[in-house]
């Protein structure tokens, strides 16, 4: 029994001092008082630095713990990524690093390793071997949708991967989700309740209790540390009686019973299969019945990275990262470069910002944005000094059979994709910031009503993102999401006509594409849209030319959209001007505006101390707003800033085979006394 002690990269200090002090802080004294009693506990890295940074002497507690055998640490990836989805030497490497940490801050070596919220895949045998690791556990479902019968499910069992075997563990998740809402007593007598009186493997029956060691956040702190307390002298009592014994997992998989061999399919908590199924398939899932999992299809179905295919945004994260994952390996010459390398990729690829976990993942932008920071450190790491030189690069990042254009700088990174020319990624490298690390509008089963009236997204919130929209178009409906587009060029795919790579010059990059556009008179007309981008220092602009290729006069309201992310909304963070065509200068806010006669935005970025400027070529109207998304999680409904959206109108009276042309510039610069 014990807990699984996890935070997300991205929490502040405050956040972190308030969790030590109401779960961990208590438990480790609780468990201190009682001796006799074996507890198995998982400490992720990101929380073991952080405790090191701010409270060694819990280090100096568990290290006693430890060294009187009462307690037994599991190992992992150190920054706990899901093993899914990074490549095996990174999963090798995490899992050795926080061995290493453990082996020199406790004089032990971790011998069993924890898997993120059981997500399994069947080959991670292999990997887990490879780190030293010897046995793991998964939930007393996943035993059952691998077709163990329910009274097998007290003793560990063998799986295998091409001839490595791992030991796993049942988690008794039926048991351990009492905890804490019924009176200790009554737990007790649960647990007791819930051993077999017959048992399928040789030995004693075995009950695995690993809770959530932020669990019972619904009794006040005394109530919760009380109830441990009672617990613990509960099973002293049971141990005095002879009716339990407290083990730790390693003394157990010594033993030399033969043990069983099964396969696990690819599996995760249902919690989690829930968020990635359909709306139609949800009410059936919520429908099956415990005998009939592992032959409904549902779990089979419910492989993790579907959360990939899902969520655009953790896509972009994950092409990224593997991505980076290539740069580093090609380092050479330099073993503490291209392990510091290593480390910061690592770093990104802490599980919470990839998907919609238990609380919130990727909906919260302060779990995406140490993420994307790491991996530019990364990269950056990963540039020889005098020998990189700026250039733009093909790479299928988001693995959908197109090569998106990569512009790879010495201030910027910039990534322009193909389906829509749309700038998906924008890296300002001295601040290691992603101003493209937004997140859209996603429907979600667990929307009410009204969640759904607040609106959905139908293309990426990226930059130059290209609307076509009706002059009689209202802010209001465009905002929420309800607006009827006049073309579907967003959504086509451009053509590579010129780039230009030599580094004495600007780099640019010329698209093409062809589509139609629905005039204001209903009637559909031909276009031929060019997107001409040019790289510079601190610098990035796009150059429009729109030509109707059609025979009749083309009358609509061309309408790019821009969208920055910014680390919030707050004054203290963001601060945004609106330039008129005069040259007037005046704050506008963060909040939803209509402007008039604009020539350019600046916002200036307080967080990084810097400041980027949108700038037209002709003064237009402009609607500005923030882009905000809703979600629910465990800790109830959430309105989460994710970026500050800028829609530039022109109306378009073309007539057949006229060209209008228009040019966009984003100009970065940096606060001259931030010496970072």
């Amino acid at each position: 029994m014990g807990t699984v002690n996890t935070v997300p990269l991205g929490k502040s200090d405050s956040e972190l001092e308030e969790i030590y002090q109401r779960y961990y802080r208590p438990f480790i004294k609780a468990i201190y008082r009682f001796p006799r009693l074996k507890a198995t506990l998982y400490y992720s890295g990101i929380l073991l630095g952080w405790i090191e940074k701010n409270h060694s002497e819990f280090l100096d507690v568990l290290g006693e713990l430890v060294k009187r055998r009462q307690v037994e640490l599991l190992g992992g990836g150190y920054y706990e990524p899901i093993y899914s989805l990074i490549p095996k030497t990174d999963t090798i490497g995490q899992i050795e690093m926080l061995t290493t940490y453990i082996r020199r801050q406790f004089g032990s070596r971790p011998r069993g390793v924890w898997i993120p919220e059981q997500i399994w895949e069947p080959d991670y045998p292999s990997a887990f071997r490879s780190a030293g690791m010897e046995f793991s556990f998964l939930g007393e479902e996943q035993f059952i949708e691998a077709g163990v019968e329910h009274r097998g499910i007290y003793a560990p069992l063998l799986t295998e991967y091409q001839g490595k075997t791992l030991l796993v563990f049942p988690l008794h998740t039926a048991v351990t989700n009492q905890l804490f809402t019924t009176g200790v007593d009554e737990f007790i007598e649960t647990m007791l309740g819930s051993f077999p009186s017959y048992l399928d493997q040789p030995g004693d029956p075995v009950i695995t209790l690993l809770w959530d060691g932020q669990a019972g956040d619904s009794l006040g702190d005394e109530d919760r540390s009380r109830w441990l307390e009672q617990l613990f002298e509960g099973i002293i009592e049971a141990q005095n009686r002879g009716d339990v014994s407290t083990w730790h997992p390693s003394r157990l998989s010594r033993l030399s019973e033969a043990r069983g061999r099964v396969y696990f399919p690819p599996t995760a908590f249902k919690t989690l299969l829930r968020r990635y199924k359909s709306e139609g398939d949800l009410a059936a899932y919520e429908n099956l019945s415990m005998p009939g999992l592992g032959r409904t299809g549902f779990y089979y179905s419910g492989m993790f990275r579907q959360a990939l295919a899902r969520y655009q945004e953790g896509n972009l994260l994950y092409g990224k990262m593997q991505f980076i994952h290539s740069l580093v390996n090609q380092v050479r010459g330099d073993r503490y470069r291209k392990q510091a390398a290593k480390e910061e990729l690592w770093k990104g690829q802490s599980n919470v910002p990839f998907w919609f976990g238990p609380s919130g993942g990727i909906y919260n932008p302060s779990y995406r944005k140490p993420s994307y920071a790491a991996l530019i450190s990364a990269e950056l790491l990963t540039r020889e000094q005098g020998i990189f030189a700026p250039s733009i690069v093909t790479n299928d990042l988001d693995m959908d059979g197109l090569e998106e254009c990569l512009f790879q700088g010495n201030d910027l990174n910039a990534y322009v994709h193909l389906r829509g020319g749309i700038l998906f990624e924008l890296d300002h490298l001295p601040v290691h910031w992603n101003y493209l690390d937004t997140l859209a509008r996603h429907p979600e089963p667990n929307h009410t009503s009204q969640d759904e009236q607040f609106g959905y997204d139908v293309y990426p919130k990226k930059c130059f993102v290209d609307h076509f929209i009706s002059p009689s178009q209202d802010f209001e409906s465009f905002r929420n999401g309800s607006f009827e587009p006049k073309s579907r060029l967003i959504h086509q795919i451009f053509t590579i006509q010129d780039r230009t790579t030599d580094v004495a010059k600007t780099l640019k990059l010329e698209l093409v594409t062809e589509g139609l556009v629905e005039s204001s008179s209903g009637d559909q007309r031909g276009l031929e849209m060019r997107k001409s981008y040019s790289f510079e220092k601190g610098k990035l602009s796009v150059q429009y030319s729109l030509t109707n290729t059609g025979t009749d006069t083309l009358s609509t309201v061309f309408a790019p959209e821009l969208n920055l992310a910014f680390a919030s909304r707050d004054v203290s963070d963001l601060r945004i001007f609106r330039i008129a065509a005069g040259g007037q200068k005046e704050e506008v806010g963060p909040d939803p505006i209509s402007l008039e006669h604009t020539q350019s935005m600046v916002f200036d970025d307080l967080h990084n101390k810097n400041s980027i400027r949108v700038e037209l070529d002709k003064a237009a109207p402009i609607w500005s707003f923030p882009s905000l998304t809703r979600h629910r999680d465990k800790h109830g409904t959430h309105l989460s800033y994710q970026s500050s959206t800028l829609v530039i109108r022109t109306e378009l009276n073309l007539q057949a085979g006229e060209t209008w042309q228009g040019t966009y510039a984003l100009r970065f610069s940096r606060d001259k006394r931030d010496k970072r």
